[in-house]
């Protein structure tokens, strides 16, 4: 059996107080078991990486909106723009930079 190395990165999104804070303002019945479950990160991987900036100007909208959408479908009760500094202000960003995965060739 061979197997086919690929390197990526890995990208960690957890969300920042100020983010749990607007979940609680619209959701106020939130339990803290919820709330625990909700600071675990996202993980994102990727194959391309030009840096850090680059990449969360790239993927943040989608980040912030499949976010919101897993809590909202109602958007009226989203924030007004979801900007870039939204963003920045509700997650933190790890990045990883030596992700291998494994693939088998058949």
């Amino acid at each position: 059996m061979e197997y086919n190395l690929t390197k990526k990165f890995a990208v960690l999104v957890r969300p920042k107080q100020a983010c749990l804070n607007y979940l609680v303002k619209v959701e106020p019945k939130i339990t803290k078991i919820e709330l625990e479950n909700i600071k675990k990160p996202e993980i994102y991987l990727a194959c391309d990486f030009t840096s850090k900036e680059l990449w969360v100007e790239k993927n943040y909208f989608l980040i912030l909106n499949e976010f919101l959408l897993a809590w909202y479908e109602d958007k009226s009760t989203w924030p007004s723009h979801l900007s870039l500094q939204l963003f920045l202000d509700w997650f933190e960003v790890e990045f990883i930079f030596t992700v291998w995965e494994k693939d088998e060739d058949s």
